[in-house]
């Protein structure tokens, strides 16, 4: 059988792995090429001779296996020798000179080039560098934990696997990426796999290297004694320190069964073991259970009581039998509270405490909180007051887990942080592994899908390095594919879905099978696999009907019933849907358990509407909107509250499409804009002001001027609703167009305009189609519009609105001049926010002074110089802040008493965390000067009428549901500002330059904002539209 590697490669990979493969190996070798690059079959055989691959160890296309896992970087000359090489070969086509600088991005380790050209230009199915794109995105996705970056490296390398040449390297990486997740059994069948084809045998050691290294057991706790006992000789030495590193929390735990073989034996030495334990634990953590526990034990001892103390060891370890490990905590709970009562009677208050830790395990099984609550209180008090460093980190996981029943995210993080905390102290990683569940839980349920996914993979390596058993493999496996299906990362959760259930296969306790099953359902019912949603369902069902202990059953289906409810809904079962929403509803109600009733009353509301009751389904989303209010008020910090709500806005969504299918356009347009521009709207409330928060459309219309016209769009998956307004009329229309068509449209249109030397035909044909899909169908008299306002949704908030091309072949900058805006609400804010003041100055901030970082990563703005004189030259008397007088302190100060600024630094969007986004301003000794998204989001700037953010991607985040596109630009308005200059992607420094001059002067001539932009850019229609189109106004036009 001919092998891969050996078969005929097609001319175009040749072409590229000649070219690669001769610059390469020049780079590495310090042979910057000066003419066109060498493709010879030599060339490529050298590049064999040299181990390249990225930073995690990922077999980059047609590089040679790294010896003991040594890899070749390329330094900045050979980058920029390499770039200058490939930029002069014309052999190359635009996709070829793609992959090979991707190809360089890789080797180099700058993994955030290599990610930002895959968003300029992501690879097609029929591309032959599947295998590097999924690269570059599995090493972002391990740096920044966004599940959909895992997804998208998982298919671009399952695309490769069809592509011959390819196909090992892909199967290498997707079994590297695997395990990189924590996903052992997939890594292991992929490791198979690729070692039964791998022809390389420097290629098949670095598989068996990775293949060893996979998950290991739990150590033995004989051994593991054994092992501190032969430490005892030298109780402060380096070797003795590095064990209990590694296993101190083992010993500790273990500390009951060592105190049993003592009072068995009456072996002294017994004993002396337990103390030189407790002594290590006191010394590393000032944790004393374990010196109360020898000193309870040497009383209980020389009194004779020790056949009681056993017998009530009996009696826990019994209860520990039955719960947690077999589910049983009806049965489990009086053994608890009987071996308490004993151990307390013989003075032994460290065991006492241990069984009343189980009592609260029980207690969390369940339907109500208030014992739970009351219990968890008192353990976690007493553990405090005496020094129970490991006790209180378990009280405090379990006060974690019942602020997620109480739907209190943030309390819950908390809480949980803080128990990690305390096992981190002691080397206790089986805790630790307990507390990052919950935590990923809670991160998951602030729609910190990232953050879960952190957590769970930090989880899953700790078992890597100290072992781990099936149940908490289980647990964590469940955890990250709900994490996942949450994400949209659906094939990604599968494999989540499908280790768990493999790791919960032989537990006595259902409930891992249980959630594993219920994840099956709901990612195959999102991957479209009805049928075998139906059977993992069916199965999940008979799991629940099959746990004899009733309160536990009770507990478990507080997570079932609403999430079989949507899947029956979306397997076209509305009744069945709707008798598990009431079975449900009446289990949360009975537990006061928050978290799923937003979801039961989604599903109600859906499927009453499937039954033709629309009022039934109006009643029912009411009620979800009630409670949701409710929750977010709980929730303090602005970025909680925006997750919170971005995971719950399609309650009101769907009351708005009830309401404007009712022939209701304005009650429609009410519920959308309680669902938008949340911080915004509670900034405004914050700071006592009445106005336009919560005002109907017809009261909001009549406070629009004469000349603006609004239009706002809401996105959903099949169709599109469209509201236009004006002070006269408002009108509803739906456009036949859903999320997917549009976010394709807009990706197209973005990447035509990526660069100002392309193709700028791609860039009038992407723009007409989304005229076409957008503003054609609303019949707009745009010649009769003083100024248009767009209220975008979902990928719309991205989209270069200028750059839409009507059939004439006129851009919509051409045609009129316009904004963007939240909200109509947040349009009436902006518009009404404050009169000029002629007190306030005007501010210009360039030529900020980088920290060494960000001065590596970013390239200089030559023109800023240029730029404050041009700006000075127009806006007249203005406060210039540029060199070290550009720092974030003297900025924020400076812009709380400016009326209009300017800024032009270096902007740097981050869309995964887009409140992370920041301005570089001057670094100084207090701080790195990246003012960030967040921070701009608790300022208030109380005369700031316009600010320009004359920097790279400062309009660019994350669109959330019930925000808009959270970011900078998002974050000067709600801290104040009335509009907002920004950009929509990576300008060019002088081009930006012009532009805002123009804008400037317009603007001080009388022109609006929006009308100044218009003329601005009407003076540079003749260039392609990337050096004027990412432009935009955001705010009051």
């Amino acid at each position: 059988m001919q092998h891969r590697a050996d078969r005929k490669r097609p001319a175009g990979a040749r072409r590229w792995l000649a070219v690669g493969a001769a610059l390469l190996t020049m780079a590495c070798q310090g042979r910057l090429p000066t003419a066109a690059p060498a493709r010879s079959a030599e060339a490529w055989g050298s590049l064999r001779r040299l181990p390249v691959a990225s930073p995690q160890g990922f077999r980059l296309s047609g590089a040679p296996a790294p010896a003991d896992g040594a890899t070749a970087t390329l330094d900045a000359a050979h980058v920029a020798g390499l770039t200058a090489a490939a930029a002069d070969d014309p052999t190359l086509d635009a996709a070829q000179r793609r992959h090979i600088l991707l190809w360089r991005d890789l080797a180099a380790g700058d993994i955030t080039a290599a990610r930002r050209r895959l968003a300029a230009a992501a690879p097609s199915a029929a591309t032959d560098w599947l295998n590097d794109a999924g690269i570059a995105y599995a090493e972002w996705a391990l740096r920044h934990g966004q599940p959909e970056d895992f997804e998208a490296a998982l298919k671009a390398l399952a695309g490769a696997l069809n592509q011959a040449d390819f196909a090992g390297a892909a199967r290498f990486n997707r079994a590297l990426l695997f395990q990189r997740l924590g996903l052992s059994e997939q890594a292991q069948s992929e490791w198979a796999r690729y070692l039964a084809d791998e022809r390389s045998a420097a290629w098949a050691t670095a598989a068996q290297r990775h293949l060893s290294a996979l998950t290991p057991s739990p150590p033995d706790a004989a051994r593991l004694w054994e092992a501190f006992a032969h430490c005892a000789d030298h109780p402060d030495g380096p070797e003795t320190e590095a064990f209990l590193a590694s296993h101190l929390g083992r010993l500790v735990e273990g500390l009951g069964a060592a105190a049993e073989a003592f009072l068995t034996s009456g072996d002294e030495q017994r004993l002396a073991q337990v103390q030189r334990v407790a002594d290590a634990a006191r010394k590393r953590a000032n944790e004393r259970w374990g010196s109360d526990l020898a000193q309870a034990l040497a009383g209980i001892q020389a009194s004779g009581g020790a056949s009681d103390w056993l017998a009530a060891r009996r009696a826990f370890r019994a209860a520990r039998q039955l719960y947690p490990i077999e589910g049983k905590p009806t049965a489990a709970e009086p053994l608890y509270a009987q071996a308490r009562r004993a151990f307390l009677a013989l003075g032994d208050s460290a065991s006492a405490l241990e069984a009343e830790l189980g009592l609260v395990y029980c207690a969390v099984q369940r339907t109500e909180t208030l014992q739970l609550d009351r219990l968890s209180s008192a353990l976690l008090a007493e553990a405090r007051q005496r020094g129970y460093v490991r006790l209180e980190g378990q009280a405090l996981r379990v006060r974690a887990q019942l602020a997620l029943r109480q739907s209190d995210a943030p309390a819950a993080v908390a809480l949980a942080q803080a128990s990690l905390t305390r096992f981190a102290s002691l080397s206790d990683w089986e805790e630790t592994q307990r507390s990052l569940l919950i935590l990923s839980d809670a991160y998951e349920r602030q729609g910190d899908s990232a953050a879960a996914l952190r957590s769970l993979r930090e989880l899953l390596d700790i078992g890597a390095q100290q072992g781990t058993n099936p149940r908490r493999r289980a647990q964590a496996c469940a955890f990250a594919a709900r994490t996942c299906a949450a994400a949209g990362a659906c094939e990604l959760g599968l494999a989540f879905a499908e280790e768990a259930r493999a790791a919960a296969v032989g537990q006595a306790f259902p409930a891992f099978q249980l959630d594993a099953e219920t994840l099956l359902a709901t990612l195959f019912v999102k991957t479209g696999r009805f049928a075998e949603a139906d059977a993992a369902l069916d199965r999940a069902a008979a799991v629940l009907a099959g746990v004899a202990d009733a309160r536990a059953r009770d507990v478990l289906a507080l997570d079932f019933l609403p999430t079989a409810a949507w899947c029956r809904m979306a397997l076209g079962d509305p009744a069945a849907a709707l008798r598990l929403c009431a079975r449900a509803a009446e289990s949360l109600r009975r537990g006061r358990h928050d978290a799923y009733w937003p979801l039961t009353q989604s599903v109600r509301g859906a499927a009453y509407l499937a039954l033709g009751d629309d009022r039934a389904a109006e009643a029912a989303l009411r009620a979800g909107i009630d409670w949701m209010e409710t929750a977010r008020g709980r929730i303090t910090k602005t970025p909680d509250r925006q997750r919170f709500f971005h995971r719950h806005a399609d309650l009101y969504e769907r009351l708005a499409r009830i309401h404007a299918q009712r022939g209701q356009p304005d009650i429609a347009l009410a519920w959308l804009e309680r669902a938008r521009a949340r911080t915004l709207l509670d900034r405004r409330q914050a700071s006592g002001k009445s106005g336009s928060g919560n005002l109907s459309p017809r009261a909001l219309q009549r406070r629009l001027p004469d000349d603006i016209a609004a239009v706002a769009y809401a996105v959903g998956d099949h169709q599109t609703e469209v509201f236009t307004l004006d002070r006269q009329r408002l009108r509803h229309q739906t456009l036949p167009i859903g999320r997917e068509r549009l976010a394709a449209q807009v990706q197209a249109l973005t990447q035509a305009l990526t660069n100002s030397s392309g193709d700028v035909a791609q860039a009038r044909q992407a723009g007409q189609e989304l005229y076409a899909s957008l503003l054609s169908p609303l019949a707009l008299s745009l010649e009769d519009v003083g100024r248009l306002v767009i209220i975008p949704d979902d990928s719309l908030h991205g989209l270069p609105w200028a750059t839409l091309r009507d059939p004439q072949g006129r851009w919509l900058a051409e045609r009129v001049p316009f904004s963007i805006c939240p909200s109509v609400t947040a349009l009436i804010r902006a518009l009404e926010a404050r009169p000029p003041d002629a007190d306030a100055e005007t501010l210009i901030v360039a030529d900020a002074r980088l920290s060494p970082a960000a001065a590596d990563a970013l390239p200089p703005l030559t023109g800023a110089r240029d730029e404050i004189a041009c700006l000075q030259s127009i806006l007249g008397p203005a406060r210039a802040l540029a060199g070290d007088g550009a720092a974030k302190r003297q900025t924020l100060a400076a812009l709380r008493t400016a009326g209009i600024a300017h800024l032009a630094v270096h902007g740097v969007a981050e869309p995964d965390e887009p409140l992370r986004s920041a301005l570089y301003l001057t670094a100084a000794d207090e701080d790195d000067g990246r003012l960030t998204a967040a921070e701009v989001y608790e300022q208030t700037f109380p005369r700031l009428r316009l600010v320009a953010l004359s920097a790279c991607e400062s309009a660019l985040g994350r669109p959330l549901r019930g925000e808009g596109m959270t970011g900078l630009a998002q974050a000067f308005l709600a801290a104040g500002a009335a509009t907002v200059v920004a950009t929509l992607a990576r300008v060019e420094d002088r081009a930006m330059r012009d532009l805002m001059c123009a804008f400037h002067a317009a603007h001080q001539a009388g022109a609006s904002p929006a009308k100044a932009l218009q003329a601005a850019q009407r003076e540079c229609l003749t260039q392609h539209p990337a050096r004027w189109g990412l432009v935009i106004v955001l705010g009051a036009p």
